[in-house]
């Protein structure tokens, strides 16, 4: 499998974040002990939270994240399958699962990279990168100012998403990244449903408008992960943006805890799948190699038979020879 190579500077800096990642991680499980707290009512709420919804919730963060999958799809071309692309998306869900510093974003670039046309393969991915940003943050945006009519956030908060919106429709105009913006679209519908269903599971009243406030408050706390799945930080903007709401912080941690057990199945899923996927090649070489062998030493046995009764013919026919 072949893999772009990250420059030195890049790799120091995303080592330098994956050791404060830790260290906040480390600080939130050891030193704080009311967050324990809260984690152990997080669980408490999922514990006895409705299933139905709770599996929706699921399934539609699952379609969310393969959503996004087509939309990375639409920019390195139809070279690449769907089944191929949610592979490679999931391997970086795994990876920002497990490591801080949004270095799944550098796996999949990488991954993205590999199946790319080798002449177009920086501008391919430059406009990969640069489309599904905008159309996210686009998309965040249009949710953001939902979220304020609806009462959920703070009317201060419209400002930030409308410059949002001015901002990202240049890029997607000038990259061409139509079809992307529309994946990205429908993986934010996925997110926001998968939010008012965790919503609906847990017990909140107006499920809409808190799940519009959710989607917004993840997708701003995800500008830096700090921490590996951005365990922590995320929830506690979920439980900001929802603060209204009686145990804020035990709702955020729970949502947000679906949300990563979601992306972490997918990932360790999506990552078996590419793993199996690139070495069927040498699987299929190594059996065709195994029946040729096979094929080549009947052959050889039947020559063999062959000769020895030629032998046997040439030795009843010389002469001399017994009767």
């Amino acid at each position: 499998m072949s893999v772009t190579r990250i420059g030195a500077p890049a790799g120091l800096v995303r080592m330098a974040a994956a050791l404060v990642g830790l260290a906040v991680s480390a600080s939130i499980a050891f030193v704080a002990p009311g967050v324990r707290a809260e984690i152990g009512r997080a669980l408490e709420a999922l514990g006895s939270a409705d299933p139905i919804p709770l599996a929706l919730c699921a399934l539609l963060t699952a379609s969310a994240l393969c959503s996004t999958a087509f939309a990375w799809r639409t920019a390195i071309g139809s070279r690449l399958t769907h089944a191929g692309a949610c592979a490679r998306y999931g391997a970086g869900s795994l990876a920002n699962s497990v490591v801080p510093g949004h270095f799944g974003g550098a796996v999949r670039a990488a991954l993205f990279a590999a199946v790319a046309d080798p002449n177009t393969r920086a501008h391919t991915l430059a406009r990969c990168l640069a489309g599904t940003a905008a159309a996210r943050w686009l998309s965040v945006s249009v949710v953001a100012c939902g979220a304020v009519a609806a009462g959920e956030l703070p009317h201060v908060a419209a400002l930030p998403a409308i410059v949002a919106v001015a901002a990202t429709a240049p890029v997607l105009l000038r990259t061409g990244s139509g079809s992307m913006a529309l994946w990205i679209a429908v993986a934010t519908l996925a997110r926001v449903g998968a939010a008012a269903a965790g919503c609906i599971a847990l017990g909140l009243g107006q499920p809409l408008g808190a799940a519009l406030a959710v989607v917004t408050a993840s997708a701003v706390a995800g500008i830096v992960q700090l921490t590996p799945a951005n365990m922590g930080v995320a929830g506690a903007a979920i439980a900001l943006a929802l603060s209204s709401r009686p145990d804020a912080l035990a709702i955020g941690l729970a949502l947000h805890g679906v949300e990563t057990l979601v992306g972490l199945l997918f990932g360790l899923v999506a990552t078996t799948a590419l793993v199996i996927d690139e070495n069927a090649p040498y699987a299929r070489s190594t059996r065709g190699r195994a029946r040729r062998l096979r094929h080549d030493r009947g052959a050889i046995c039947r020559l063999g038979g062959v000769v020895r009764v030629a032998g046997d013919a040439l030795g009843r026919a010389a002469p001399g020879a017994a009767p």
